[in-house]
């Protein structure tokens, strides 16, 4: 099962969806014109795994996606990706 959250960050509030809760962290990020909801699948099987304890997946609307903010003007890819690194910030992953 998938956990979801929003997470404000200096563009925009972000929706993602979390599982498992090991140290080492894994960050999936959906294909354009998709949404987190993608991994849903793929994190039960992954749990029923066993690999819950080891790994934590994070799986974040990207913004204008799903339940992520909605950019008002041209979305640059730094921005982008400022905001993915201010979600792990955000959650205090240091390595993903």
């Amino acid at each position: 099962m998938m956990y979801r959250i929003y997470v404000d960050t200096p563009c925009g509030q972000v929706h993602a969806r979390t599982a498992g809760s090991g140290p080492e962290v894994v960050l999936l990020l959906h294909q354009t014109a998709s949404s987190s909801e993608m991994y849903e699948a793929f994190a039960a099987r992954f749990l029923e795994a066993g690999h819950g304890e080891r790994y934590t997946l994070i799986a974040p609307d990207t913004p204008g996606f799903g339940m992520s903010f909605a950019p008002r003007e041209q979305y640059a890819l730094q921005w982008w990706a400022d905001d993915m690194i201010a979600l792990l910030d955000a959650l205090g992953v240091q390595h993903a």
